[in-house]
């Protein structure tokens, strides 16, 4: 996966290790990225696929809310 991510880039990451574990990703790695522009730091985050989705995920509409990764 490739995301953009803002300056809070690196906080979001690491606060999502857990769930990407759990999703059966890996951070690879953390890219900072210069926008022509744009004043606000920017990065591009590297997830690797390394194992399978567990068959219960993607959950029903809502149930994400209710009970967060």
């Amino acid at each position: 996966m490739l995301a953009q991510k803002g300056e809070t880039g690196p906080a979001e990451a690491q606060s999502a290790e857990k769930a990407m574990k759990l999703l059966g990703g890996k951070l690879r790695q953390l890219i900072p990225v210069n926008l022509p522009g744009v004043a606000d730091d920017r990065f591009l985050v590297l997830v690797d696929k390394v194992a399978a989705t567990p068959p219960k995920y993607p959950r029903n509409a809502g149930m994400a809310a209710k009970a967060p990764l």
